[in-house]
């Protein structure tokens, strides 16, 4: 079941996603997981390359290393974007249910055809939810999204259950 999910996923990635996506797989990924060589993946198709992540490491730990590598695709993809456009950010603290608080941090923009586009960047985890700290975190984490001289290019911001 996890294969065909998975394969469905690589399936609608563009030819150079699937390459980064491959690449990503040869890198470490979660801790305690050995990446695939690169020797195993640089001919592999999207099939071949499911089979390898799925004998590699077990059906629970490809869909976790799946996961995080398909969020560095989308946030690469989502920072290339924003470098080019005006955009705005929203953020909302969380607490899931096993009491861990996060903050997630989502990019909307313009697309080059007028259309609103929004993309989901990530959840960052946060010591607790008092404005300093997510402050801080959001702070941070713009700060590697837009490079120096990029900050204009910021016009709006949305937060929500931000405690103070």
């Amino acid at each position: 079941m996890v294969d065909k999910l998975l394969l469905g996923i690589l399936d609608d990635l563009g030819k150079d996603a699937f390459q980064d996506f491959k690449w990503y797989l040869s890198q470490k990924n979660l801790d305690g997981v050995k990446p695939i060589p690169v020797s195993k993946l640089e001919d592999a198709s999207r099939g071949q390359t499911v089979t390898r992540m799925t004998r590699s490491y077990g059906e629970k730990t490809t869909v976790e290393v799946a996961v995080e590598i398909l969020k560095k695709i989308s946030n690469r993809k989502a920072a290339a974007e924003l470098r080019k456009k005006y955009a705005a950010i929203q953020a909302d603290e969380t607490t899931d249910i096993s009491t861990h608080c996060q903050l997630v941090l989502v990019l909307r923009y313009i697309d080059p055809h007028n259309n609103v586009q929004e993309r989901f960047l990530e959840f960052i985890p946060l010591q607790n939810a008092n404005a300093d700290t997510v402050a801080t975190a959001l702070m941070e984490r713009l700060g590697t999204i837009l490079p120096d001289g990029q900050q204009g290019k910021l016009i709006a911001q949305a937060y929500d259950g931000c405690s103070g």
